[in-house]
């Protein structure tokens, strides 16, 4: 499965990880994290919400793999 948007990807990481599935719960977030695209945001603003969302993601493969 090809999908360009790190939101559905994050989206399919907390299902798998509140069905109890872990691996691919962890190979989700890590899908997201790539997906990211902090690189292409277009302003400091939008670049500065990437990030806070990178972080977010880390934490909870972070969480996951605890």
């Amino acid at each position: 499965m090809e999908d360009p948007s790190p939101f559905n990807w994050y989206y399919l990481a907390r299902d798998s990880y509140e069905e109890g599935a872990y691996e691919s719960a962890i190979s989700y977030y890590n899908k997201a994290l790539e997906l990211a695209a902090i690189e292409n945001a277009n302003n400091n603003r939008s670049r500065q919400r990437y990030k806070e969302k990178l972080y977010t993601l880390r934490d909870e493969v972070v969480k996951t793999t605890h």
